[in-house]
């Protein structure tokens, strides 16, 4: 997508602010208040969707006005920021939703994002098994719970809900891509497999259109843990010729990409 399209005036497509807008400041983290929230850019003067945000918690990459922009399964887009709460504030925030609402799961699920995003694991794991027993079905709570368990070491967990997000959602492009991290790079060897690992990678790069760096990045990790370092490398490279993969993102791939120069495959603790 050309650049002249985040640049774009989006006053059109606004309307008239009342009181000041809450500041977000970039590489600030905020959560998505609810599911099927929009987001979109303008071209030649028209709004274009960009579909629906599919992560619970998303970062803000600038602001302007109403609106902050943000990536959202491998795509850039402006959501109006009534649809957002910063990650300092969500757990407050989604603690009211749940009094006023106590039998609707998705207010679990996203002050379990939040939490688990504040390092909150053991909480963020209650929330979303919460969310599960009120809605058994939802793939966005096993998901959730995947990551969580992922983060908080729990691999045999992680890969349950992943294969459980699925079955239930079989082109999960963030499921696919959790797994074939875990499988690739976890420090516990019985967990990792670079076979299926490059599988569920190339999978999550399909998903996404070839279009998402932290896809092939994880990619290039599956393939050094396949042994094949030439095509980690490589794939590597490609990953951080996006301007997107920034921050400690891509300090953490330039490490890597040593790594497999070496012929060395990358572990990790927990999911980075």
């Amino acid at each position: 997508m050309s650049v002249r399209r985040w640049v774009a005036i989006l006053a059109v497509f606004m309307a008239p602010a009342v009181g000041e807008a809450e500041e977000f400041c970039a590489d600030q983290r905020v959560v998505v208040k609810r599911a099927r929230v929009s987001f979109g850019y303008t071209e030649e003067g028209k709004w274009v969707n960009a579909g629906e945000v599919t992560e619970v918690v998303v970062t803000v990459r600038e602001q302007r006005g109403d609106w902050v922009l943000i990536r959202s399964g491998g795509k850039r887009g402006w959501v109006r920021i009534a649809e957002v709460v910063s990650l300092a504030d969500a757990p407050a925030y989604f603690t009211g939703m749940i009094e006023a609402q106590p039998r609707v799961g998705s207010h679990y699920l996203r002050r379990a994002a939040a939490l688990a995003e504040q390092k909150e694991y053991a909480k963020a794991e209650r929330d979303w098994t919460e969310a599960l027993r009120l809605s058994p079905s939802d793939p966005a709570a096993h998901y959730g719970r995947a990551v969580s368990r992922h983060l908080n070491k729990d691999y045999a967990g992680a890969l349950e809900d992943y294969g459980m997000v699925l079955r239930l959602s079989p082109n999960h492009a963030g499921a696919f891509a959790g797994r074939a991290w875990l499988r690739a790079t976890c420090s516990e060897g019985k967990y990792r497999d670079g076979a299926e690992a490059v599988r569920d990678a190339r999978r999550a790069c399909e998903l996404t259109a070839w279009s998402d760096p932290d896809c092939i990045d994880n990619l290039a990790a599956a393939y050094a843990e396949n042994g094949q370092f030439d095509e980690a490398g490589r794939w590597q490279s490609k990953a951080l010729e996006f301007p997107a993969f920034q921050g400690q993102s891509r300090e953490n791939a330039l490490v890597r990409v040593k790594l497999y120069k070496d012929g060395k495959p990358y572990r990790t603790e927990g999911r980075e």
